[in-house]
């Protein structure tokens, strides 16, 4: 399983930083176990296990039964090795099936001898233990160096950390997830790393960290990456594994939105890393995990469909005023989606060649209104372009200006990208004047 894959890879990254020469076992047992089992407070408690079992019955106080859980692990690994088994399960390796068919997991069980030696079983604990931990209770693996050792050292923090407080739930899922956002911010001290404090108290007074969201995640790393393509292994180990499988992260499309923003709305002031805090995204992550390729499509602002051409209401300035960070990152991701600063152009001079006309109209003036009106409300190019030509008619002077519009969505604006394009011009002819100016 990918959690044996991330175990090992990561011994072979800390041998080589560390100058050491661990196998899976010998780091499972002299730098993992200690370090997460050799205290009454545990790190991590997978379902089934010794360690779940010793905390049920309430002995995790007790160093020899702690060495014991830790020997039983040890014993089912080298039973297993010793009696064929078809492969091992959930009981002593982390994210492998149920020990029979009638187990909720046993959907992983297979009849192919898969022949594992004993060091992928002490793997699977490691590389569980490099899960992420994102909002929605889904968890990622991703086989990157500097973000495998940096979740490492999140681990000698979230270990003092859990010894210093009261009532923290042993997720190390939970903390990697709010670990790593932090050690990539901009508030992240290399020279106090021990200072970090992620706890609040929730309604009934317990101590809780909130994980941070799919998009806070992949927007941090592309920030910190965002020139590279990142794969992660999305999972869910409860009272039944779920797996959603290997999902592709193109960090060079998101950190786009990242970049453009400033550029295009530098009045607001506001940092890559705040931002992050007001976007929302219009599906949930279980949801763009099915394109299997997570980008700045998958980005799409929540409620954005409201004001895109067909939809339900019209932006204007009143809203705008009312939410103006919101209406930006509309703006700012339809911008990144085009990515072509010649149609941003085109639909800033064409908004201003349609306000003119708009208001050129006299006594016609809400009729020329309307036209404009129905024109945005198009979504297919054909439809748009049958509606911009009695507009042209009506105003020979502005008739060369609109043909280059017509032009661009019949030569150059890819179909897909159409709708963003007159959205777009929907946004910049209905806001105030001075929201995007180029």
């Amino acid at each position: 399983m990918y959690t044996s894959y991330i175990g090992k890879r990561f011994v072979e990254i800390y041998n080589r930083k560390m100058n050491t020469d661990h196998t899976t076992e010998s780091f499972f047992d002299t730098v993992y176990y200690d370090l997460f089992y050799d205290s009454d407070k545990f790190l991590f408690s997978p379902g089934n296990t010794p360690i779940f079992q010793l905390m049920a019955s309430k002995k995790s106080h007790i160093p020899e039964e702690r060495i014991a859980a830790r020997n039983k692990i040890k014993q089912k690994a080298e039973d297993y090795v010793h009696s064929h088994a078809l492969q091992p399960d959930m009981s002593f390796a982390i994210g492998y099936g149920s020990s029979d068919d009638l187990g909720t997991t046993s959907g992983q069980i297979s009849s192919i001898k898969m022949s594992l030696p004993a060091d992928d079983v002490y793997a699977s604990w490691i590389g569980a233990g490099l899960g992420i931990g994102i909002g929605g209770g889904q968890n990622l693996l991703i086989d990157h160096e500097d973000i495998l050792w940096a979740i490492y050292e999140g681990w000698n923090v979230y270990r003092k950390f859990v010894n210093q407080t009261d009532g923290i739930k042993n997720k190390i899922e939970t903390w990697n997830g709010v670990w790593l956002k932090h050690r990539f911010s901009l508030a992240f001290n290399p020279q106090f790393p021990d200072s970090f404090r992620p706890v609040s108290v929730n309604n009934k007074g317990e101590a809780q960290m909130e994980r941070p969201s799919w998009i806070e995640i992949f927007s941090m790393l592309s920030l910190r990456f965002g020139g590279t393509h990142l794969t992660a292994y999305v999972y869910q180990f409860s009272q039944m594994n779920t797996t959603v499988g290997f999902i592709q992260i193109n960090l060079p499309e998101i950190k786009r939105l990242y970049e453009i923003y400033p550029v295009l709305f530098p009045e607001i002031g506001i940092e890559p890393e705040e931002l992050m805090k007001h976007f929302e995204t219009a599906y949930g992550f279980i949801t763009v995990c099915q394109a299997g390729i997570i980008g700045l499509k998958q980005l799409e602002p929540k409620d954005l469909r409201k004001y895109m051409s067909g939809g339900e209401k019209i932006p204007n300035e009143k809203n705008y005023e009312k939410s103006p960070i919101t209406f930006t990152i509309y703006l700012s991701w339809i911008i990144a989606m085009l990515n072509n600063k010649e149609f941003l152009d085109l639909a800033v001079s064409t908004a201003k060649v349609l306000q003119t006309y708009a208001a050129g109209g006299g006594a016609g003036r809400r009729t020329r209104s309307n036209e404009i009106d129905e024109l945005l409300e198009r979504k297919a190019k054909k439809d748009f372009i049958d509606k911009l030509i009695p507009i042209m008619q009506n105003e020979p002077d502005i008739a060369e200006q609109l043909n280059d519009v017509a032009n661009a969505l019949h030569l150059d604006v890819p179909q897909d990208n159409v709708g963003y394009f007159i959205t777009l011009l929907r946004f910049k002819y209905y806001l105030p004047t001075n929201v995007l100016n180029s």
